[in-house]
């Protein structure tokens, strides 16, 4: 049965296992979002099999260096209104964690 998460819980220990279970669960062709919650070594395991984006923690010394590296005139106009982004693949130190999934990082300015 399908799930929501508890108002309470904290989401980098809740995102992991509530994705999984939505794929068994769910059969569908597309993309799971989450924000940077989602970031820990144990939900990439678990997430790895899985096609997801979400946003890298710039309190990440690679992220944040990559985020300044990004020249203004690389970024690419969104759909949205106001956004540009840059998107990069980068397995962020946890190549093993990774499995056979994509990572997709985007930055947004």
């Amino acid at each position: 049965m399908l799930s929501m998460a508890d108002g309470n819980q904290v989401d980098s220990q809740a995102f992991g296992p509530l994705m999984t279970r939505f794929a068994q669960q769910w059969t569908f062709e597309g993309v799971q979002v989450a924000d940077a919650a989602l970031y820990s070594t144990e939900n990439l395991r678990q997430i790895g099999s899985l096609q997801w984006l979400m946003r890298v923690p710039l309190r990440l010394a690679a992220a944040s260096t990559l985020f300044d590296e990004i020249h203004p005139s690389s970024l690419v106009v969104s759909g949205i209104e106001g956004y540009q982004l840059s998107v990069v693949g980068n397995a962020c130190g946890y190549p093993s964690a990774l499995g056979s999934g994509p990572l997709r990082a985007a930055a947004a300015a």
